[in-house]
């Protein structure tokens, strides 16, 4: 009996609307040495049907009939029946250009690769399956091309994109390592065959032709993920493949690698599951802890995920918003993916306020209200974090919104990169000319999309950035260790506070240039003339934060960036405040300037008017000052200025008889 070269397994179940175009694709190709090896998966629809009617006019084609047991095992059950030399899959809603086959093995006896891969060309269903159509193409075009030929790829599996489909396998391989699918009814299975058989692949051949055409549409088992326990078997998956690895002795080689790829997937996994399936996450999520040898760095980040009820807190401090508090709510309800939760601390807000709050939290039990422990901000957004269950933490006032996007990418980015913080930008909007300002204070420009910096290394780089908290995101057990709380005591400038001594503190602080939040700015600051002794209190408060922050650090990068800052605080005083003419804050600086003057040693140039500023108000108390003032107002007067030219014209009528007589004896004391 012949055997082919070629065996075509195609699993089928209910695609009778596509599985015509497939088997007609299949029986099209030129290349006519191969058997078609149909499994049908215990379909409902008139797909059995067209196998036989098929099966009867070709005799290449078998069919395998089995009740409904999944993708994996309709594979398996292809498998063992296959004889040719090679092995192709295929799926039955997609299909194959008609050289297919052809080049594959021609291909395959030239270079005698273990592995060749065409080039997949994913197609939309629908035009509602255009933007899943533009990720998997991306997706595809990772593959690495072998323009110089075969390539090795035991070493790292991954080079090429993990589906099963348009790649021709050797049957040798297969039968000799007893290779086969998963049979647990999960999905994800190309994941565990890219490993199970590219670890014992020496050689692959990438062609560079679109040869397969990949289906998207929203009755594939990909399209209904969302919001399911279905992406969740991905952990599942990945735990199978340690086991595999380990099989064959391979697990030590690859594991740094695929503890980076088990962290990404199950990123990808959350976001999909979203809230309602987090519970069964984190009873998976430990099945992590059962493979041998995973670094400390991973088990903690798993570890902190099991902990944590929910992957991400929103804490939102609500004052006194009741305009504008249904956007902030409203937008965080939008959010692409329901994984975190919104923590709503009421900061002295009127009853309408609570009234906005609890019909929201009604409506989504996402929600939680909770009265503040303290007076002002900093102490709701202290509350917020001490209710917090979430693994990251970020911050929003009630006055403000997020894109809706936000919350996905903040977790994406977070998770993936295992970011202590992470700072992205922010739009301005001007609500008195309803346009969106350009800020005035931004990430640099040479910075790329996304980078991670050390705070270690780059300290006065970090601390440079925007100080705003609500464009930021945190890893909770990272403020816990290194004891981050807002200081109750400031009543302004809580947030350049705890900037400085966040993102200098991180190992890992990402920087997202994309922008997430939009700020609504405050109404026009009062005039100078408005400012109250109390107000200049509060910047007080905020430069002894710096001063007590500066005489704890060692870094000397960080305390020339500190001292920087509070000098520009100072600077920023003298322009913007009455000192010279308010006694009070006058005191009250020279105070601060006496108290903290080796903050500014040796560690800034100042320009000079500052520095003789600085200098006055520190060696002339106000009554000298005020003294000094006076006779200066006087000199400058009409008045000033005619008794001054009066005392000059007396001095010089007295004084001029006694500089002639004077000049006298000197000429006459000369010796000849």
């Amino acid at each position: 009996m012949h055997t082919p070269q070629i065996s075509v397994i195609v699993p089928v179940y209910n695609v009778q609307n596509y599985l015509r175009q497939c088997l007609d694709s299949i029986l099209g190709q030129g290349f006519t040495d191969f058997e078609m090896i149909c499994i049908n998966d215990g379909s409902t629809d008139n797909s059995p049907q067209i196998l036989e009617q098929y099966a009867a006019a070709d005799s290449r084609i078998r069919i395998i009939s089995q009740p409904n047991c999944g993708l994996s095992a309709a594979r398996n059950a292809g498998l063992a029946q296959a004889t040719a030399e090679y092995i192709f899959f295929i799926d039955s809603d997609d299909y194959i250009e008609s050289d297919t086959l052809e080049k594959l093995f021609n291909t395959a006896q030239r270079t005698d690769a273990d592995l060749i891969c065409a080039d997949i060309l994913p197609f939309p269903e629908t035009e509602a399956d255009r933007k899943e159509t533009q990720n998997k193409q991306a997706y595809f075009d990772q593959t690495e091309k072998t323009p110089q030929g075969c390539q090795p790829l035991a070493d790292n599996p991954l080079k090429i994109h993990v589906c099963v489909n348009g790649k021709l396998h050797k049957n040798s391989i297969i039968k000799q390592f007893n290779l086969s699918f998963p049979e647990q009814r999960l999905i994800h299975e190309d994941e565990y065959w890219a490993w199970a058989y590219g670890i014992h692949c020496q050689s692959y051949f990438y062609l560079p032709d679109k040869l397969y055409h990949y289906r998207i549409h929203s009755h594939s088992i990909t399209g209904t993920e969302k919001n399911s326990p279905r992406p969740l078997d991905i952990i599942d998956v990945n735990v199978l493949i340690t086991r595999e690895l380990q099989r064959f002795h391979r697990l030590p080689q690859h594991l740094p690698q695929l503890e980076n790829i088990f962290n990404q997937n199950l990123t990808a996994a959350l976001l999909k599951s979203g809230a309602d399936h987090y519970k069964e996450a984190r009873q998976k999520m430990k099945s992590y802890f059962t493979i041998p040898g995973i670094s400390q760095q991973f088990r903690e980040n798993i570890s902190n995920l099991t902990e944590a009820e929910i992957p991400l807190s929103v804490i939102v401090p609500v004052h006194n918003n009741v305009s504008w508090l249904h956007d902030c709510l409203d937008s965080l309800l939008a959010q692409t993916t329901d994984i975190f939760e919104i923590i709503c601390i009421r900061n002295g807000s009127t009853a309408d306020s609570l009234k906005i709050l609890e019909q929201y939290a009604a409506r989504n039990s996402r929600i939680r209200i909770a009265e503040r422990h303290g007076h002002g901000l900093p102490a709701a957004r202290n509350t917020g974090l001490d209710l917090a269950c979430g693994k990251y933490v970020m911050f929003i006032d009630s006055d403000n919104w997020i894109e809706p996007r936000t919350v996905e990418k903040v977790f994406l980015h977070m998770q993936r990169h295992q970011l202590d913080v992470l700072a992205f930008r922010q739009r301005l909007y001007n609500p008195t000319t309803a346009n969106f300002d350009n800020p005035d204070h931004d990430f640099p420009t040479e910075l790329p999309f996304f980078s991670i910096h050390n705070g270690n290394k780059a300290p006065a780089f970090l601390t440079s950035l925007p100080v705003e908290i609500c464009n930021k995101a945190y890893r909770r057990r990272f403020l816990e260790q290194q004891q981050l709380v807002f200081d109750q005591q400031l009543k302004q400038g809580e947030d350049e506070l705890f900037h400085l001594q966040s993102l200098p503190a991180s190992n890992r602080c990402g920087i997202l240039k994309e922008q997430l939040c939009n700020y609504r700015c405050p109404p026009v600051i009062p005039t100078i003339n408005d400012h109250l002794p109390q107000t200049i209190g509060n910047v007080f408060g905020l430069l002894d934060g710096i001063w007590n922050l500066y005489q704890k650090q060692n870094n000397p990068e960080l305390k020339r960036s500190l001292a920087a800052r509070y000098l520009k605080h100072i600077a920023d005083l003298f322009q913007n405040y009455p000192i010279f003419k308010n006694r009070f804050c006058y005191n009250s600086l020279r105070h601060q300037l006496k108290k903290q003057k080796k903050i500014f040693r040796n560690h800034i140039q100042l320009d000079p008017k500052t520095y003789e500023n600085i200098k006055q108000v520190v060696n002339c108390g106000y009554p000298r000052h005020f003294l000094k003032q006076l006779l200066n107002s006087f000199n400058h007067s009409r008045s000033g200025r005619l008794l001054l030219n009066g005392g000059h014209f007396v001095k010089s009528y007295f004084l001029f008889p006694w500089y002639i007589y004077q000049i006298y004896k000197m000429m006459r004391s000369r010796k000849p």
